[in-house]
């Protein structure tokens, strides 16, 4: 144990882990093993052991709350923060009754900075899904213990603007503005909210008058233009920076400053525009350098992300960062032969480093190259590294049909606490032909954990854009949530193929009660009962959902193909035209206009309503085409003749 002990405090965690498994065995007894033990899974990022471990520690030492509280840790690693929440309450409320290990070092405020944090996690996930009234009640908790957290007093704003409780804002505006001071985003929501009170020139008339003042004054002039933006002014704001620049040709602020401005304004191209002016002014910033290339990324602007990453590269010390950052570029832009190469040179270059072989697998993985990738992954000497690329080795395995070894590197890292969706979904595969139960029980878990990570990464986008904007949002951001979206759909694809109907349907509805709010499952269980001629059911899980998720083009769609089904066509026009407004271009919904209306025999009426929205947009060859069916449809073929000449 106390060898055990020892190697946690130098940092070995590794070796903390072996030794302390060991005195447990031994002597399952030992309360300062249990604590040292779930402490090292956590700095391993173990979560689920760590819980598993605190877990068993708090029921045969009930006396030794260190335990709830590496749980509550534990339960935070696994982004479920609403769960960690109740149990730093219990730690605060009944902090003077409790005993603490002393080399935890918990007092007080840990307990209450750590219980902040999760209501903020917890408010964050329930703003993203929609839950505002849970979202404030979070939010008002950390301000009863932390009235002037900055975040906390900033979200609540937020919220009760979407609430649209504008004399509300203004007067929590002002109260935020003696605590913060004269803070540019609480000034600019307070505007917006003025705005919304049709008091518009209240605020602005007061900062306009400070501009024309002090028209010198940076600070003023920045503030000025937060206004004017918050008031929808947005191309006010940028004559008052083109000035700003016009006065000061030297000060990076102004620049960065009128980056954001064009990034909130979603205008791109512009604030890529103000980032090439600023390299070109300071050839050396670095910083812009960061900011250009991943604005280009975000636009798929991959040619010219690698032209300033190597005029960057120039001006670095260390290369080697970014010579991977360009080969990322080659990946994201589907160019693997350019990536594959671009890698075996870093390789050559960099033999030591990890991250590109780790990197160039995933590309040989890409292009088939299964024997190859092997071979790569094997070779990494980072055990940790090659940990998190388990399931690209034990996916090579596989497809190489080497399902024994597949199955023992996936099952490892499993017990390694590392609940990768994928993992879960090759394991499913190899065990259907050997254990339906076990294969059924995988792909479950496959869905949940990717629905699981994908709320959780869609909680920290909308944490980080209240507070940075879309500067929080990255291209990782958006490659993740594909990639377990993918994963949730091959998985639901794969129960379809593999399984009969019954256990389909009573999987879907047991991974419901654990995620209710996921469209994914209610869309495909409505998709289950559409297939099935289960019409009503289907139309009753589509109805919820959409009232839910608006904006889920799939779930229009379908509900359009269900109203069809059931003769309803007038409603499955409507849903088929809100389908439309998603997704203007779509072949399929321009099918199902023209079925609807010709079962309800209002060709002419559909030809009409086709034709206005073609004179308002004559570029919208899609639309042209279907009205010239339509045309046709109603035997109105000299308009139709006309409409082709166009």
């Amino acid at each position: 144990m106390q060898q055990g002990i020892k190697a946690f405090n130098e940092g070995n965690y590794s070796l903390a882990t072996e030794l302390l498994e060991a005195d447990l065995r031994e002597n399952p007894y030992s309360r300062p093993s249990y604590i040292f033990l779930a402490a090292a899974y956590l700095h391993r990022e173990f979560p689920i052991l760590a819980e598993n471990t605190a877990e068993n520690g708090y029921e045969i030492f009930g006396n030794e709350a260190g335990f709830l509280w590496l749980k509550a840790e534990a339960l935070l690693q696994q982004k479920k923060p609403e769960k960690a929440a109740e149990i730093y309450s219990n730690l605060d409320k009944h902090y003077n009754t409790l005993s603490f290990t002393e080399s935890l070092d918990i007092d007080r405020n840990k307990i209450q900075q750590r219980w902040i944090e999760a209501e903020l996690a917890v408010s964050g996930i329930a703003y993203n899904r929609g839950n505002l009234e849970k979202a404030l009640e979070s939010v008002n908790v950390v301000l009863r213990l932390a009235p002037e957290h900055e975040a906390a007093l900033k979200n609540r704003l937020f919220l009760y603007s979407e609430f649209e409780e504008w004399e509300k804002v203004v007067e929590l505006a002002d109260d935020a503005l003696k605590i913060l001071g004269n803070d540019k985003q609480l000034i600019g929501i307070k505007a917006s909210a003025h705005y919304h009170l049709d008091e518009l020139d209240r605020l602005l008339d007061e900062y306009e008058k400070l501009y024309r003042k002090n028209p010198d004054d940076i600070d003023t002039a920045i503030t000025y233009a937060e206004i004017l933006y918050a008031n929808q002014k947005g191309g006010d704001a940028e004559d008052v920076f083109i000035t700003l620049l016009e006065k000061y040709p030297d000060n990076k602020r102004v620049y960065r400053e009128f980056a954001k401005l064009q990034e909130r304004r979603l205008y791109i191209n512009a604030k890529i525009s103000v980032l090439e002016a600023m390299i070109e002014q300071f050839p050396g910033d670095k910083e812009a350098y960061r900011d250009l290339t991943e604005t280009l990324e975000s636009q798929e602007e991959w040619e010219k992300a690698r032209e300033y990453y190597r005029k960057w590269m120039e001006l670095a010390d260390e290369k080697k960062q970014i010579h991977q950052s360009i080969a990322r570029t080659y990946i994201n832009e589907k160019k693997m032969k350019h990536a594959e190469a671009y890698l075996y040179e870093l390789m050559n270059d960099f033999p030591d480093e990890p991250g590109i072989k780790k990197d160039l697998a995933a590309v040989l993985q890409e292009l088939e190259k299964w024997e190859e990738s092997i071979e790569i992954l094997e070779a990494l000497e980072d055990a940790w590294l090659l940990s998190l690329s388990g399931v690209r080795l034990g996916n090579a395995y596989f497809e190489t049909d080497d399902t024994e070894a597949a199955k023992n590197v996936l099952e490892q890292l499993l017990e390694l606490g590392l609940e990768e969706p994928e993992a879960y979904l090759i394991l499913s595969k190899i065990y259907q032909d050997t254990d339906d139960d076990q294969s059924l029980v995988k792909a479950e878990k496959a869905i949940l954990n990717s629905i699981d990570f994908i709320s959780g990464r869609q909680a920290d986008i909308e944490e980080r854009m209240d507070h940075q904007g879309l500067a929080g949002v990255s291209q990782t951001d958006a490659d993740d949530i594909e990639y377990y979206n993918e994963i949730t759909e091959n998985t639901l694809k794969f129960l379809s193929a593999a399984f009969e109907r019954d256990d389909v349907e009573n999987s879907l509805q047991k991974l419901l009660e654990v995620h209710e709010e996921a469209s994914p499952l209610r869309y495909s269980l409505a998709e289950f009962y559409a297939e099935d001629n289960q019409f009503k059911a289907s139309k009753k899980i589509l109805t919820e959902l959409l009232s839910d998720f608006p904006s889920h083009f799939d779930s229009h769609y379908l509900l359009g193909r269900v109203h069809e089904q059931m003769g309803d066509f007038p409603e499955a026009a409507i849903s088929y035209e809100r389908a439309l407004g998603l997704e203007p271009d779509s072949e399929q919904v321009y099918r199902g206009i023209i079925r609807s209306y010709m079962e309800m025999g209002k060709v002419d009426e559909l030809a009409d309503r086709f034709k206005r929205r073609y004179e308002v947009n004559t570029n919208n060859d899609v639309l042209k085409e279907h009205l010239i069916e339509v045309l046709h449809r109603a035997n109105r073929f000299e308009e139709a003749g006309e409409i082709a000449d166009q």
